[in-house]
């Protein structure tokens, strides 16, 4: 998309003033930080190679059936920066809504190891959590009652849970250390909904329940 694609003022001036940023920092940046970032986000790199060439293929897939949505537009773009934002990562699809641009941090405590394979594929799950695909129906179609206790949109939430536990799994081999995903490790989304999860969501990923009675078990079990 270019500027003169936009038809709002306010973002046409919101691209002209974040370019303007990004030219004045751009020569201070290449000289004084650049070629240290670059090699750590190369570093960094080296480090997931591994786990992708490992595990990739049988995450992408089982994803697709968690989820219950294929992938598209693949393949989708990744750039390794030092910083993206508090999250240590973030995707976006504003240009294409069958492609994905991931932005995944080299610096962040959070995505050094395994944790790097968890980020990405997680920023890859965006694109099958959007709107009226299988989770976030099922979600907003669990009891109404229930869901007004439970916090709000799941969505992002079970995203986190599901990913994670994804990669749990397959990185779960004899001889290797125990994994833990992101949610629980940063203890995200506070408690009652990582217990309720953890009770659950893996009766669905283990095929003994429906993506619609996992929602609302869980619904439930946020609303006691």
């Amino acid at each position: 998309m270019k500027k003169e694609d936009l038809t709002q003022a306010t973002e046409r001036r919101f691209i002209d003033t974040t370019s303007a940023f990004r030219a004045a920092a751009t020569p201070v940046n290449e000289r004084c930080r650049w070629t240290a970032q670059d090699a750590a986000n190369r570093r960094w790199l080296e480090g997931l190679l591994p786990f992708f060439a490992t595990h990739a293929a049988t995450l992408a897939q089982r994803l697709t059936q968690l989820y219950g949505t294929p992938w598209a537009g693949m393949p989708f773009r990744v750039d390794v920066v030092d910083t993206v934002s508090f999250a240590g990562a973030d995707s976006i699809n504003l240009h294409d809504p069958d492609r994905l641009h991931i932005l995944v941090s080299s610096a962040s405590p959070a995505n050094q190891g395994p944790g790097g394979l968890e980020i990405v594929f997680h920023g890859a799950s965006h694109f099958l959590t959007r709107a009226n695909t299988p989770l976030r129906t099922a979600l907003a179609a669990s009891p109404r009652d229930a869901r007004g206790t439970a916090g709000g949109d799941l969505t992002h939430p079970v995203h986190f849970y599901m990913t994670g536990e994804a990669v749990r799994r397959v990185l779960d081999t004899p001889g290797e250390p125990p994994y833990t995903p992101a949610l629980f490790a940063l203890s995200l989304f506070g408690p009652e909904f990582r217990d309720a999860v953890q009770k659950t969501w893996p009766a669905y990923m283990d095929g003994k329940r429906t993506l619609q009675e996992a929602a609302a078990d869980l619904v439930r079990a946020l609303g006691k």
